[in-house]
């Protein structure tokens, strides 16, 4: 047993070592110096992800009429070839969020979020509430998307529920 545990101890120094050699390319070599100048140069890479901030109303007061809110982002800067989306994921039925009575159980209210900016009622299948692309003077400005909810049926009373959504950064043609 001790035999097998220095072998394997030995071929692991052994690749160890062999790593090492193989890492010199990633430094420029500059020579021995003994008292004499020398320069160079490094050349340093970054890289900062997008980025943006985003406010949706905490609280909307639906209606049958339909009532509008906004999305709005700012502080925006946003890579070239990227945006950023909102989704709503709790959406059922195809197309409907329900919302609970608030005195009476198990009752419900169907409510249905329209995107302004979009044009079109959101599904499960599309369920994109707002975005925003990247355009070259867009850091820093602040830009506002236009929803609407509706209550589309549910006996009379009182409801609170629940939009909840996504934010994702992702590629212009995601």
């Amino acid at each position: 047993m001790k035999k097998l545990i220095a072998f394997l101890l030995a071929l692991v120094m052994v690749l160890s070592l062999s790593v090492t050699a193989f890492a010199e390319d990633e430094y420029s070599y500059l020579g021995d110096f003994w008292g004499d100048d020398a320069t160079g140069d490094m050349e340093i890479t970054g890289h900062f992800n997008s980025s943006c901030v985003i406010s949706i109303p905490e609280t909307v007061d639906a209606t049958i009429q339909g009532t509008n809110a906004k999305v709005t982002f700012s502080e925006i800067d946003l890579e070239e070839g990227y945006k950023v989306a909102v989704y709503v994921t709790n959406i059922i039925d195809e197309r409907y969020i329900q919302i609970p009575h608030t005195s009476r159980i198990n009752t419900f209210a169907n409510c249905i979020i329209y995107s302004d900016y979009r044009s079109t009622f959101l599904t499960q299948e599309d369920n994109m509430l707002a975005s925003l692309e990247y355009y070259a003077e867009g850091y820093g400005n602040t830009e506002q998307r236009d929803f609407t909810v509706t209550l589309v049926n549910g006996p009379a009373g009182n409801y609170r529920g629940t939009m909840q959504y996504e934010v994702k950064i992702e590629p212009i043609g995601d």
